[in-house]
Parts: C-alpha cells; structure tokens; sequence
C-alpha cells in the first residue's frame, strides 16, 4: 500500500471533526516510541526550550556516564548512543540554537571519552561531522548570536 502525500492527508485532517482527531492522535502515539516522544515535546516541553534542553543535557550525562570503555567497539557504541539522543531531541525541537547547544555538549563530554582511543579515525571523523553541523548551524543565526554561540564552540 502507497502512502498519499502530505498535501491529501492535511485536506483530510481539515474535514474531520475533533473527536475523531483526538483519536488518531492517541493512535499515533501508542503505535510508536518516536511519535509519543515528539507529541511530548510538542505539549509540554516546546514553550520552555531551555528547560528542555536542559533535561536532554541531563539524559546525555547518564548516556556518558554508562559508556563502557574497556574496548574500542563498546565505547563507539556508547559514543554513538549518546550521539543518537541528542541528533533526535534535536529534530524534535528544529531550533538552531537548541542544536548547537546539544552538538556542543556532546562534542565537550565527547573529547573527554576520544582521549583513551587517540589514534582512531573513527573518532576523528565523528568529531569533525559534528563540528562541521554546528558550524553549519551557527552561520544560519544572526550575527549578534553566532558570537555568543562561538565561545562555546571553542
């Protein structure tokens, strides 16, 4: 079965009464982590943006601190867990500087963990990815804002 585009689906959403629109939504959010995840956000969290990224942070240190480091493999796959957190809270909120500030601290905890491996490409190349996404985002911002971002970059 084919999905129908966007488009269809927000003309169908415009004509159905509000009950059967709770109802959908509920549906949505049992059926999927990532769903009841985002409507969280979307409820509660969106109009307090640094509270939010303040318990994402919090989410991030536990992430870190769980990390096991006795081998390479399990490390990357802490490493990558934590970033995986933070690259989804980031595309629940879609703000810049949310982004920046959750790539930032990941990149702090981040050269802390990359010490105990300090010839792996691995980790370079994952550093230098993240880098260059913040840089990204930080050149979309205004200029008043892109210099205070800047100093946490550093």
């Amino acid at each position: 079965m084919e999905s129908v585009k966007l488009n269809e689906i927000k003309k169908e959403l415009g004509i159905r009464p509000q009950q059967e629109l709770i109802e959908l939504c509920i549906k949505l959010v049992k059926f999927k982590r990532d769903n009841k995840d985002l409507i969280t956000y979307l409820l509660f969290e969106q109009d307090n943006e640094a509270g939010y990224v303040e318990k994402v942070k919090e989410e991030m240190d536990i992430a870190f601190s769980e990390i096991n480091k006795s081998s390479f493999y399990l490390t990357k796959k802490g490493v990558r867990k934590a970033l995986k957190l933070a690259q989804k809270h980031i595309k629940y909120s879609g703000q810049k500087t949310t982004e920046i500030e959750l790539l930032a601290y990941f990149l702090k905890h981040f050269n802390g963990i990359a010490k105990y491996f300090p010839k792996s490409t691995v980790f370079e190349n994952l550093r230098e990815t993240q880098i260059r996404k913040v840089t990204n985002a930080l050149e979309s911002l205004h200029p008043d804002l892109q210099h205070d971002y800047l100093h946490l970059l550093k």
